[in-house]
């Protein structure tokens, strides 16, 4: 059996992703599990999901401090069969389960705009965009502090202020 564990935030964002194989696989904050959590709700041998004779994939709390769930609670010491795609909590840490056969939807295009954003944020842009608001900002800041200013053309240039 070959896993992919989707390692997401309560928002149900992925934050790591990891591949795993064997008839046999451990969770936990133990560093012997062959998937590692390092939320402190997770105890350190917390789950297994292993391979039945039959051939369904089983996940299994081993009688953890906080408890496996899914959309429901896995009892202490009982199974319940995978479902691929399935978001299941050990402990407060959030794993979305998928078999390796898993449909995955075909890619998007990038619209027009979709290009423009991206480049527009790339560093060199944002550091240019970032670097012309300061400076209007102070010029702004500048020409405010000022209530008067009035420039003579002459022999010399001269230039007459008054501060409020």
């Amino acid at each position: 059996m070959e896993l992919v564990f989707d390692v997401v935030n309560r928002a149900g964002r992925t934050l790591e992703r990891h591949r795993a194989c064997g008839l046999r696989l451990t969770i936990g904050r133990a560093l012997d599990n062959d998937i590692i959590l390092s939320d402190e709700t997770v105890s350190p041998h917390h789950a297994v999901i292993r391979c039945c004779a039959n051939g369904d994939v089983v996940v299994e709390d081993l009688e953890s401090l906080n408890g496996t769930r899914a959309e429901f609670a896995v009892e202490p010491g009982s199974e319940v069969i995978l479902r691929s795609g399935t978001e299941y909590s050990f402990g407060r840490q959030g794993v979305r389960i998928f078999n390796t056969d898993h449909y995955v939807p075909p890619a998007v295009k990038i619209g027009s705009a979709d290009g423009i954003v991206n480049r527009l944020s790339s560093g060199r842009y944002l550091a240019s965009s970032l670097s012309i608001a300061l400076a209007l900002a102070i010029g702004e800041q500048w020409l405010n502090t000022y209530k008067r200013i009035i420039l003579w053309a002459g022999r010399n240039l001269r230039l007459a202020y008054s501060v409020s």
